[in-house]
């Protein structure tokens, strides 16, 4: 037992210090004293070859293991544990956009109409095209079909909005109370019911007017009519609502849209209060904030919100006549305005990871492109 401790015990020494070099010199010196060992024995002169015993096994063992089988652990540093992890603080950190440019919008030679717009994490940009019922991906000479409604029957045209969330594509039925997932060939998987969990929770009416996935593959409804913002785990189960405890002025009036950043937190657009209700990424209620300061006499048609992936958040009317950024605690970075823009309906914004904005013009039959230019060079996080 005591020639085994001691040869466990080298090792240990040995993988401690290793590196390619260091294993090859313990190698050529592990045999040198194994021979030496092994002749003193031969010539009679007291060797008891105990560092024969180990050292040479322990040396055609090291031979036998491939050097990148042992690299990654010397090269790389252990998993970060949940304890030490610390939620980034993404937004305070994002200097203000120093202009916004009109660039060439995204068109068609056919008829489109997109309503519904969603972007993935490598950039590439859905809409769902109402005029022919079907979700267009933006491709490098303009769109192509992605999901045809014959799927489906005319299904898509109900679609209330699209969300993508890692390979996956999700598009939601109001009526239905559908969540419907394709894959990255728009192939449609298994439809997911929500109504089944609303019922046996007491929920029968549900006004669904946009939804999104969150980082974790859950969904969040929001539920303008009932005034509330249903969670889902990532089977379609209901969870809760998330705006159940809010209280006096915090309490959604007529919330429209909701969109969330790269570090997961949710912001609500509640027009009817001219408010952004925030939500963590775990749920918690924040405090909301006012985007409509100034601006009572320039709202019209309504307003849309998206999230940077580094934590600004875009307000901008319903006609796209103006634009304001914020941070995530509601300061005002910039106030943009677009006059030959007025007239025009925008029924969706989304921001990318290339700091462009993206404005769905159904009645132009294009999506609107508006640069954000910064001062300096702004990383999105990682996802």
């Amino acid at each position: 037992m005591a020639r085994i401790g001691r040869g466990a015990s080298a090792f240990r020494d040995v993988t401690r210090r290793a590196t390619p070099g260091s294993i090859r010199r313990i190698m050529r010196r592990s045999r040198f004293e194994a021979s030496e060992e092994s002749s003193r024995g031969r010539n009679g002169d007291g060797g008891t070859g105990r560092r024969f015993e180990w050292a040479e096994p322990l040396a055609s063992f090291v031979q036998t293991i491939p050097l990148i089988a042992l690299i990654p652990f010397f090269v790389f540093p252990l998993p970060i544990q949940a304890e030490d992890w610390v939620e980034p603080s993404i937004a305070k950190s994002a200097p203000a956009p120093s202009a916004l440019e009109v660039l060439a919008p995204i068109s068609s030679n056919e008829k489109i109409a997109p309503f519904a717009l969603a972007i993935d994490d490598l950039g590439r940009l859905f809409a769902l095209d109402r005029e022919n019922d079907v979700i267009l991906r933006s491709g490098e000479k303009g769109w192509v079909t992605f999901s045809a409604g014959a799927q489906g029957g005319r299904r898509l045209a109900i679609i209330v909005g699209l969300a993508a969330l890692g390979p996956d594509l999700f598009a939601l039925d109001p009526v239905e109370l559908t969540l419907y997932r394709f894959d990255l060939d728009g192939r449609l998987k298994t439809p997911i019911s929500l109504r089944p969990g609303l019922l046996s929770r007491g929920i029968e009416t549900v006004d669904a007017v946009d939804f999104i996935m969150t980082k974790s593959g859950e969904l969040l409804l929001l539920d303008r009519g009932g005034r509330r913002l249903l969670l889902f785990d990532r089977f379609g189960a209901f969870v809760t609502d998330l705006a159940s405890g809010a209280t006096g002025a915090e309490r959604f009036r007529s919330p429209l849209e909701l969109t969330q950043d790269g570090a997961g937190e949710v912001y609500v657009l509640d027009a009817a209060a001219r408010k952004v209700r925030r939500f963590s990424r775990q749920g918690e209620s924040r405090p909301s904030w006012s985007y409509d300061d100034g601006l009572s006499d320039k709202v019209s048609r309504g307003s849309h919100i998206a999230a940077t992936p580094w934590g600004q958040v875009i307000v901008a009317s319903g006609d796209g006549a103006w634009l304001r950024v914020f941070s995530s605690d509601g300061d005002l970075l910039r106030h943009e305005e677009f006059e030959d823009r007025a007239g025009f309906v925008v029924s969706e914004l989304v921001a990318g990871p290339d700091s462009v904005l993206y404005l769905a013009q159904p009645e132009r039959g294009d999506v609107g492109r508006l640069g954000l230019n910064y001062p300096s060079v702004v990383s999105a996080p990682h996802r």
